[in-house]
């Protein structure tokens, strides 16, 4: 199920988002959060992993059970999820992330 509002895109969001500039003490210069970014990418994860579960499960007189998946399925999600992880912009890449929320959408 698709949310009601449509999630921005990388580049509207920092448009409508403000950001937080955070200086470490041993730093040169202030580095950027990026709490747009990883905001948006999780959210697209969250629309991919609702309609997981989603269709994971079927309801019986029982109540709901898994269903499981076909194999086309399970490659249809396996290749949204990569499209997902390929799509990341650059700052939440795994060798430029350096805060704890952009290391939890690795």
């Amino acid at each position: 199920m698709q949310p009601v509002e449509p999630i921005l895109g990388h580049a509207e969001a920092k448009l409508h988002y403000p950001e937080i500039w955070i200086k470490y003490p041993l730093a040169e210069h202030a580095a950027a959060a990026e709490f747009s970014a990883s905001f948006i990418a999780m959210a697209e994860l969250c629309v991919i992993l609702n309609e997981f579960t989603r269709n994971s499960f079927q309801s019986t007189r029982e109540g709901e059970r898994f269903r499981g998946f076909r194999p086309e399925e399970t490659l249809r999600y396996y290749h949204r999820l990569s499209e997902w992880y390929e799509g990341l912009p650059e700052q939440l890449g795994a060798r430029q992330a350096v805060l704890p929320h952009q290391m939890k959408v690795q």
